[in-house]
């Protein structure tokens, strides 16, 4: 049984940007970079895999598309770049 692993970096954010922002905006300002790099990595390994893994499911959608209320306006596409 064989495992895919993905992995990306994102650009460094310099602590003078996290330092000017209320505690909870730069925890999730790093909490949404964190989620759009996933999604991409989510999308390498489909389509490396060409489309069977991973399956599609709610991990194709970033976390604040429930708190939007709005799937369709919050799609990983709209979010993330190929």
């Amino acid at each position: 049984m064989g495992a895919a692993i993905g992995m990306r970096m994102g650009e460094p954010i310099p602590a003078e940007v996290l330092g000017a922002m209320e505690e909870a905006e730069a925890l999730e300002h790093l909490k949404r970079e964190v989620e759009k790099l996933r999604l991409e990595v989510r999308g390498d390994l489909r389509r490396a895999t060409r489309g069977a893994w991973p399956k599609p499911g709610l991990g194709d959608v970033p976390y604040w598309a429930e708190q939007d209320g709005d799937s369709a306006e919050n799609s990983p596409e709209a979010d993330v770049k190929d």
